[in-house]
């Protein structure tokens, strides 16, 4: 009987030991990472022609959120532009809605983000040709401290 208490609070022990082991260890990793979003700056491109390239207008860009950003709101708005009154398909955690660009092309759309990684992926079907971005944000309700 006295082996079998001795034997269970060693193997108590050590497996205690390698679960704060492995909390030290997520811990340390959390810490090290760098929760600031990256930003880089994009170049301004100056045309000596007033009118915008036909190739501008026909692709999909997402201005707001960032990729790879990190939101402490649960909802956040989806910015971007693309061809002027396309259709356009959000998929998201738990969201799905199909939207059209207005007569300049701009679109705006709130989004719930749900805890943790969201993957957004934005479609849109033009002259035949599908395209899609996806952008990945990160919802914490934790405090941020920079």
């Amino acid at each position: 009987m006295r082996k079998e208490i001795i034997f269970a609070i060693i193997l108590g022990l050590i497996l205690g030991g390698i679960i704060l082991y492995g909390l030290r260890l997520a811990n340390q990793a959390t810490k090290d990472l760098n929760l600031t979003p990256q930003t880089t700056p994009t170049p301004e491109v100056q045309s000596t022609n007033s009118q915008t390239s036909p190739e501008t207008k026909d692709t999909l860009t997402i201005s707001y959120p960032q990729d790879n950003s990190v939101s402490s709101t649960e909802k956040i708005t989806l910015t971007g532009s693309g061809p002027a009154n396309a259709n356009l398909a959000i998929i998201a955690e738990n969201y799905q809605e199909f939207i059209q660009t207005d007569d300049q092309g701009n679109f705006s759309q709130e989004i719930n983000l749900v805890g943790g990684e969201n993957e957004i992926s934005v479609s849109l079907v033009n002259q035949g040709k599908l395209e899609t971005k996806q952008i990945t944000i990160i919802y914490t309700t934790a405090k941020i401290e920079i």
